[in-house]
C-alpha cells in the first residue's frame, strides 16, 4: 500500500489533466464527498493510502490511451513507491 503523499499542486494537476471535475474526482478516488478534494488541494488534508492507489490505476488506464500521461503516470508511481 502506498504510504507517500502527493502535494496540494500535483493533485489539483492530476485533477486537471484527467478533465475530472472534484465530484468526478471524488467519485473515482472513491472519496465521499467533492470537499474532500477540495481540502486535499488546498493542502488541508492528505490524501487516504487507498485513494493514492485508485489515482495510479486511473493514470495507469488513461495513459494506455493517452500517451502523454505516461510520464504523469510514472511520476506519481515514483512519488507514492507503488
Amino acid at each position: 500500500m502506498p504510504t507517500a503523499v502527493l502535494s496540494a499542486d500535483e493533485i489539483k494537476l492530476i485533477r486537471s489533466v484527467l478533465g475530472y471535475s472534484e465530484t468526478e474526482m471524488a467519485q473515482a478516488l472513491g472519496i465521499s464527498d467533492r470537499m474532500q478534494i477540495s481540502a486535499l488541494e488546498h493542502g488541508r488534508q492528505k490524501t487516504p493510502p487507498e485513494a493514492l492507489k485508485k489515482l495510479l490505476e486511473i493514470l495507469h488506464k488513461k495513459s494506455l490511451r493517452y500517451p502523454k500521461l505516461k510520464q504523469l503516470q510514472e511520476s506519481v508511481a515514483l512519488r507514492i513507491g507503488y
